[in-house]
């Protein structure tokens, strides 16, 4: 099942960019993002009920809502692909115009793509602690009640994310996009990094809050940011090839941080993994520099030509 949903990931994300633009595309991917947390609230809870006496409805319950998922995408969304072949005429939006070649000539000709996949990579090593670290941590603090506190701070996790997703949205709405990702991964920073000096339980659920207001930030501007910068023609392989690359590190973020707790303490990882990520916010706002360079270029090289 997770394998299919990935296979579908590119396929959702380049649909909510062939339906909108860049002034409206932040809000579909935040309700977007909503949706999924919704859903991650509410399911687990519905489980959690059935669970003891009506096992098999969880599963035939799950399968319904996937038909009904889909049924809703069949008969109310009409297929996109003939947007991508449309002329684009505005001027803000000329990286999304088609473009012929592979992917990987377009990566070469738009390098601040695969700049941001590898910073992203670092924030995404990050995020891997909240489920692998945070856990051990807990356990190791409050002994046989930490897995519960745990569970706690997961749901505090996903209450966050829908109570403060539209407050942030909307707050953010005038910040620029990687301006945004660099506040998001600041966030993650300190949220992570304070757990290697405060280590009593409020200092645990106020570092999920923290963590969390840097997750909203970033998925309500990753996706954008990637749609606004690829041309229409390569959005489904783009959003394929970026993805994989920066979910490499959330995929070895475990791995290698279970290496390190054998050389260290837990607080002095959660130290080490606050100043790691705080380095990459500063790249990625150096990366917003150099984005915000080569606008200024672009706009005088086209007001030059037209002189």
């Amino acid at each position: 099942a997770s394998a299919c949903l990935s296979i579908a990931g590119p396929a959702h994300d380049s649909l909510i960019a062939d339906l909108t633009t860049p002034e409206n595309r932040a809000g579909a991917y935040a309700l977007s993002y909503l949706g999924w947390n919704l859903g991650f609230a509410i399911g687990p809870m519905l489980g959690g009920f059935l669970y003891r006496k009506y096992l098999p409805l969880v599963f035939i319950g799950d399968a319904v809502t996937a038909l009904l998922a889909i049924s809703l995408l069949f008969f109310f969304v009409k297929e996109t692909i003939g947007r991508t072949r449309e002329e684009i005429s505005d001027e803000s939006r000329k990286l999304e115009r088609r473009e012929e070649g592979s992917i990987i000539s377009v990566l070469l000709k738009r390098p601040i793509l695969l700049y941001f996949s590898i910073i992203a990579f670092g924030y995404h090593f990050a995020y891997s602690q909240w489920t692998f670290l945070m856990p051990i941590h807990s356990i190791q603090n409050f002994g046989d009640l930490g897995a519960q506190y745990f569970g706690w701070m997961a749901s505090l996790n996903g209450l966050v994310v829908i109570i403060f997703t539209p407050i942030l949205t909307k707050l953010s709405d005038k910040m620029n996009g990687m301006r945004k990702m660099v506040y998001g991964i600041m966030l993650y920073a300190i949220g992570f990094g304070m757990l290697g000096v405060l280590n009593s339980l409020s200092y645990f659920f106020i570092s999920v809050v923290i963590f969390t207001w840097g997750e909203i930030l970033l998925s309500i501007s990753v996706m954008p940011f990637i749609a606004n910068h690829t041309p229409a023609s390569h959005r489904g392989r783009m959003n394929a090839i970026l993805p994989m690359i920066m979910g490499m590190g959330y995929a070895i973020g475990p791995m290698t941080m279970g290496r390190i707790l054998n050389y260290t303490s837990i607080e002095s990882a959660w130290l080490m993994l606050g100043v790691f990520t705080m380095i990459s916010a500063v790249f990625m706002f150096g990366l917003e520099r150099y984005d915000r360079r080569n606008v200024i270029k672009a706009e005088a090289a086209d007001e030059s030509i037209q002189a």
